[in-house]
């Protein structure tokens, strides 16, 4: 998601885009370790606000090398 709204990158030639997996992987784990946390909007939205920052900020420290 990040890719698309923040970066202005289209992934979608290529077959597997390996980064966003492990960042999904990653994503899945930070869920299921806070799962027990209770905030206002549950636990969805603060994991995919955190993903997104971190994917964005990934890829911008990526693409830069």
């Amino acid at each position: 998601m990040s890719d698309f709204f923040i970066l202005k990158q289209d992934h979608t030639a290529d077959s597997v885009n390996w980064l966003n997996l492990v960042l999904w992987v990653l994503g899945v784990a930070l869920y299921r370790f806070l799962l027990n946390v209770d905030t206002p909007v549950g636990i969805t939205v603060p994991v995919v606000v955190i993903l997104m920052a971190v994917s964005a900020l990934v890829h911008k420290v990526l693409n830069k090398a």
